[in-house]
């Protein structure tokens, strides 16, 4: 990606990164589209992580967006594969802006998980809280599920099939 947060436009409430600057974040879909919006019968989240993660959701003909994402209000959770609505309803009406939570599904490279099965970790991960999942996953990554798509700023918009022309559209 060539999108350097320190040339883009960003809100004052920006996500940042441990050395300050904001924290880009990528979200990937087997769509293209011009916004993120809420459909009839979604959980209510827009979800985005590490590249690897979006990567993995987006497929190889996907897309793959990064963004920087203006929240400050951010809920810790653990990641449970699946909420459901009643979970993004209640955080929102606390007044948090998104869910963060150590993915333990999206990035996890195929090797890793040859190797857990292997040596009969796997079934036991959901078992383990995040510092202990960390310590068998290393590479696992945060994850940020935001409520409002007003929150969310586009950085650029990149196709991953490999028959795309033009790889990459920088937004504003």
């Amino acid at each position: 990606m060539g999108a350097q947060p320190s040339t883009i436009a960003y809100k004052k409430n920006a996500l940042r990164a441990d050395h300050g600057e904001p924290l880009v974040l990528f979200h990937g879909s087997k769509e293209k589209f011009s916004s993120f919006s809420h459909r009839p019968g979604g959980d209510q989240g827009f979800h985005f992580g590490s590249e690897a993660q979006a990567r993995m959701r987006a497929g190889s003909s996907g897309w793959l967006y990064s963004v920087v994402l203006n929240v400050s209000r951010i809920k810790n959770a653990k990641d449970t594969g699946s909420w459901g609505k009643d979970t993004f309803r209640r955080a929102r009406a606390a007044g948090y802006d998104c869910i963060r939570y150590l993915n333990r599904y999206e990035g996890v490279t195929t090797e890793r998980i040859n190797e857990l099965s292997a040596n009969g970790t796997l079934s036991k991960l959901d078992s383990l809280s995040d510092k202990d999942f960390l310590r068998v996953v290393p590479e696992a990554d945060y994850s940020y599920a935001v409520f409002d798509p007003g929150l969310i700023h586009v950085l650029s918009v990149e196709s991953l099939s490999p028959e795309a022309s033009v790889a990459s559209t920088m937004l504003p």
